[in-house]
């Protein structure tokens, strides 16, 4: 797992952003893209908090996605496969395998 380094000599703001990596920052803004596209549903029933809230979450989500590598978790088996895998890496590989993943029949004709 790598560690995150903060500059001490980057002034007020800049130190939020040198955290950011270019894929986080990538992953989080389209999980606010994605926010903003589901928000405008509370938009139209006139509860704009729901937007903002919906925004929120789905921007941390694509934060978590982006940044953070999978941990074992000693409850659920499969983790102790996938350790230390980063998270859009496990979402990748899974929209590759379920669009080449076919359904096949063979008939027996005699």
């Amino acid at each position: 797992m790598r560690k995150h380094e903060i500059p001490r000599k980057k002034q007020n703001e800049t130190r939020i952003f040198v955290i950011f990596s270019i894929r986080s920052l990538i992953s989080t803004v389209i999980g606010i893209m994605v926010g903003i596209i589901i928000g405008v549903i509370p938009l139209l029933l006139n509860f704009q908090v729901g937007m903002f809230i919906l925004v929120g979450i789905f921007g941390l989500l694509g934060f978590i996605i982006g940044t953070f590598p999978v941990m074992y978790i000693p409850g659920i088996p499969i983790t102790k496969e996938i350790q230390g895998e980063y998270l859009y890496n496990i979402v990748f590989r899974y929209y590759v395998f379920k669009g080449r993943r076919s359904l096949k029949i063979y008939s027996e004709e005699e």
